[in-house]
């Protein structure tokens, strides 16, 4: 299992999956419980991309949104999806108080989209 990079819009390069992070973490779980938390990680990036490409969903559902981001930060975090944890955790106050915009969301979606692919992978060999 290798980790992934990608760079993000300021240019600088960002991991997008920690694979020291995910085996440390797994390594203390049954194969059956990472597999469910891999699966419940891929429902929640894709309900939150769902509400993310709703209209008008920040300005009506911010604080929903931002509780989403935040939760979805602790649960990917813990299992080395840093790219999407650091870009939640920026994102959720900005929703709170309605200053996230439009480039703040493009990088949740995007980071929703990478994690979404390494999900994918992992699903197909875990190791």
């Amino acid at each position: 299992m290798t980790s992934d990079m990608t760079s993000d819009q300021a240019g600088s390069a960002s991991l997008i999956f920690n694979a020291v992070a995910f085996e440390r973490t797994s390594s203390y779980l049954s194969p059956d419980a990472v597999a469910s938390y891999l699966e419940t990680f891929a429902q929640r990036c894709h309900t939150l991309m769902q509400d993310l490409d709703t209209s008008g969903a920040l300005a009506r559902d911010g604080e929903r949104l931002a509780e989403a981001a935040h939760i979805l930060a602790g649960c990917v975090g813990m299992f080395g999806f840093e790219r999407l944890a650091v870009i939640s955790r920026r994102f959720e106050p900005m929703a709170k108080c309605g200053a996230a915009d439009e480039p703040d969301l493009a990088a949740l979606r995007c980071a929703l989209r990478a994690t979404t692919e390494t999900l994918r992978r992992l699903e197909h060999d875990p190791t």
